[in-house]
């Protein structure tokens, strides 16, 4: 009753970046051109928009945080 069958799990990577919304797309382009290997399973990538950043040693904000 029932077949056997093998599964592969492929391992699971997040990175999360903050980079000023000029960055933005050339980090994009950047991940895909290393990641892409044309499998099923090369990742998504998910665009927010980041409202602000503070650095906590030094109160910096904004883009100088980053």
């Amino acid at each position: 009753r029932g077949a056997e069958y093998a599964v592969d799990f492929i391992p699971m990577l997040k990175i999360e970046i903050a980079v000023s919304a000029e960055m933005a797309r050339d980090a994009v382009s950047a991940i895909c051109d290393a990641a892409h290997t044309g499998v099923a399973g090369d990742g998504r990538i998910f665009v927010l928009d980041l409202l602000d950043a503070v650095r906590v040693r030094t109160y910096e904000t904004g883009a100088d945080a980053l």
